[in-house]
């Protein structure tokens, strides 16, 4: 568990620098989320509980959304992702994306609720299109 502690740390940080740079307009990519999916989906509820309570907290120390929200939405995603991921294959491509999509859906609509449609379906193209590369960069990476 160790070297997945060494990359949410890594995304996190990354998330909150270097992301910012890859802007499209008022979008960027989540690489919290795409991280947290993918553990979650690989290992399972005990890593998507664990990621999910460190992105939650991270985010709500650093971010504008309260921490608590970010707690709950963080933990939430990374429990049902991690807990229905078992009757999905790991290495499908399909269910990974899908399963970003529905979690930027989650993120998107508890935080900016009123400017929901307006934002989620640019954000959600451009992380799908990043997802589908670092799937199989994280893939590879046999952690």
């Amino acid at each position: 568990m160790l070297p997945i502690a060494l990359i949410a740390i890594l995304v996190s940080i990354l998330q909150f620098t270097a992301v910012g740079f890859a802007r499209i307009g008022p979008h960027t990519f989540n690489l919290q989320i795409i991280t947290l999916v993918f553990f979650s989906l690989r290992y399972g509820l005990r890593a998507g509980l664990a990621l999910g309570l460190f992105f939650g907290v991270f985010n709500g120390l650093v971010g504008a959304a309260p921490v608590f929200t970010n707690i709950v939405t963080y933990l939430l995603i990374g429990s049902i992702t991690g807990y229905i991921g078992r009757w999905f294959y790991k290495e499908s491509l399909m269910a990974f994306l899908f399963l970003v999509l529905c979690s930027l859906a989650a993120i998107y609509f508890i935080n900016i609720p009123a400017s929901f449609f307006r934002l989620f379906m640019p954000a959600a193209i451009y992380n799908l299109a990043i997802s589908a590369f670092l799937f199989f960069f994280l893939r590879e990476l046999k952690v």
